[in-house]
């Protein structure tokens, strides 16, 4: 499955408003899932993953998120920042990391309040 930044960002805003719920609206569990595994291991969200032999995810739980986590969403959260890095992303191909998204995310916010 491809890596799904949009499904990070909101993972993220799911698990700080404290929603229990183990999908979100628009993507399938699979993906939320693969999703939330991802999220745990890059340090943004502490939880717990089951995962079969065949690598199969059967369980996602998602308690809070991190200090990264918490760092990443005040630079993700505003939909307009969020919408002008998108944009920004898709000219580039082949994608980039995700810690030049959290780059580009900070540099666009201190654009937005004039410190650039």
């Amino acid at each position: 499955m491809k890596r799904d930044l949009n499904l990070i960002r909101e993972i993220l805003l799911h698990v700080e408003s404290g929603n229990k719920d183990r999908q979100i609206k628009g993507y399938s569990l699979d993906a939320f899932r693969y999703h939330g595994r991802l999220a745990i291991e890059a340090g943004l969200v502490h939880g717990n993953v089951s995962q079969t032999v065949t690598g199969e995810i059967p369980q996602v739980v998602l308690y809070e998120l991190t200090w990264e986590g918490h760092d990443f969403l005040d630079a993700a959260r505003n939909k307009t920042i969020w919408k002008r890095v998108n944009a920004k992303l898709l000219k580039v191909s082949g994608g980039v990391t995700f810690g030049v998204l959290k780059e580009l995310l900070i540099q666009t916010a201190k654009q937005e309040i004039g410190l650039t």
